[in-house]
C-alpha cells in the first residue's frame, strides 16, 4: 500500500532535512519499501492477577 503510517518520513525530515529534500518525491515508492526496522522491546508486567474478587488469601 506504500503508506508511511508509522511516520518514518516525518522523522527523517526532522532529523535530516537535507536528506529528506533529496528523497521526498520518491519516498513512498522507492525508499519506504526498503526501510529496515530494528526494535528492542523491554516489558515489565506489574500487578498480575485479578483486580477484584480473588479466591486467593
Amino acid at each position: 500500500m506504500k503508506s508511511d503510517f508509522l511516520g518514518f518520513g516525518n522523522q527523517l525530515q526532522k532529523d535530516h532535512p537535507s536528506v529528506w529534500q533529496q528523497v521526498k518525491t520518491d519516498w513512498n515508492d522507492t525508499y519506504l519499501p526498503d526501510v529496515k526496522i530494528q526494535y528492542k522491546i523491554k516489558l515489565l508486567i506489574r500487578k498480575t492477577g485479578t483486580t477484584g474478587n480473588t479466591t486467593l488469601k
